[in-house]
């Protein structure tokens, strides 16, 4: 071998191993939001849609277009609630049994974003979570790529829940804060509590932990349904008797403050000796009791008894026939008994 050819091979080698080593540096290097989105852009035709395309007006095309790209995207996908955010709210919260219910999981996607797209491939789009969104949460996604669908999301937020504030604004934030999953349960009072379960890239739980904070928030849920339902009991039956109290009230005061309306009434009329005097006849039993009675005409008793008065001085002992005669003051034929 000549010194030529010799020096030739071993600029070679060492032009090989510079090459290598810009290769692994490349590799490795980390890769920034806008080179990410960079590189989403020069995709494959089948890759360069977004989850949902700029202007979004209709939820429901928004999101089969979500679920259509994220299937295409990763090969898989959770089932999402095809339906506007108020319908997938009745979903969650308005079955009669507490059992039924399930919390509702608002995921938002932002594509400038480098964990979005880990979460979703890692997380979101895996197997055994797929099964569990699927039988204890409601899904509904949004995407904020394009600031117009952030503010469209903002929009059906302030419609669908009365205590939104425009503070809560989750759509045109920086893309630091995603992906954004957003958990909702109910208070006692039927308020609507926001709880994040993720939030941007500060935690990055791997499969298993991230399962595990799934069925802690679903158990926070249970337990916020429960004392929701007790709530309303308790609400319920203070109406209730609040309502049987007033009737009470009005009852009584019905026949005890309006005597002027409802009189009390009493067996017999009163008596008065001044108006008409000669209404009443006497009548002497004993010498403490004397009572006086309604002098009644013939229509109400057919056959009245009448008093006799006997003069006490006609038992003076003579035994004459005409003083032994029984005279009555009162001038008035006997009574007549029936037969």
């Amino acid at each position: 071998m000549t010194l030529g050819n010799k020096n030739n091979q071993e600029e070679k080698i060492e032009s090989d191993i510079e090459e290598d080593d810009y290769v692994d540096n490349k590799s490795n290097a980390t890769t920034t939001d806008d080179e990410f989105y960079n590189e989403l852009m020069d995709a494959p035709p089948e890759f360069e849609d977004h989850l949902m395309p700029d202007g979004c007006k209709d939820e429901i095309t928004a999101i089969e277009h979500f679920t259509s790209c994220l299937n295409r995207r990763f090969n898989s996908c959770p089932v999402v609630f095809t339906g506007t955010l108020e319908d997938a709210l009745k979903e969650a919260f308005n079955s009669k049994e507490i059992k039924e219910r399930r919390p509702l999981l608002i995921y938002v996607n932002n594509d400038k974003s480098v964990y979005s797209n880990v979460f979703c491939r890692q997380l979101l789009c895996h197997d055994k979570l797929i099964e569990y969104l699927l039988n204890n949460y409601v899904l509904w996604t949004w995407d904020v790529t394009f600031s117009s669908n952030g503010e469209k999301l903002n929009e059906i937020l302030k419609t669908t829940f009365s205590q939104w504030k425009p503070g809560h604004s989750i759509g045109t934030g920086t893309t630091e804060q995603y992906p954004l999953l957003i958990g909702i349960r109910r208070s006692t009072n039927n308020d609507y509590l926001f709880d994040r379960i993720i939030d941007g890239s500060n935690k990055r739980p791997v499969v298993d932990e991230f399962l595990a904070q799934l069925i802690e928030y679903k158990d926070r849920f249970d337990i916020s349904e429960e004392n929701f339902e007790k709530e309303k009991e308790r609400s319920n039956q203070f109406i209730m008797n609040s309502f049987f109290r007033t009737q009470d009230f009005h009852h009584s005061s019905k026949y005890h403050d309006h005597r002027d309306i409802y009189p009390p009434t009493k067996m017999f009329s009163p008596l008065s000796f001044d108006r008409n005097p000669s209404q009443y006849s006497g009548f002497s039993s004993y010498d403490s009791h004397r009572s006086f009675l309604p002098n009644y005409n013939n229509n109400n008793f057919p056959d009245r008894f009448r008093q006799l008065h006997i003069n006490p001085d006609d038992n003076d002992g003579d035994d004459d026939d005409d003083d032994d005669e029984i005279t009555p003051t009162v001038n008035r034929p006997l009574p007549k008994f029936p037969e």
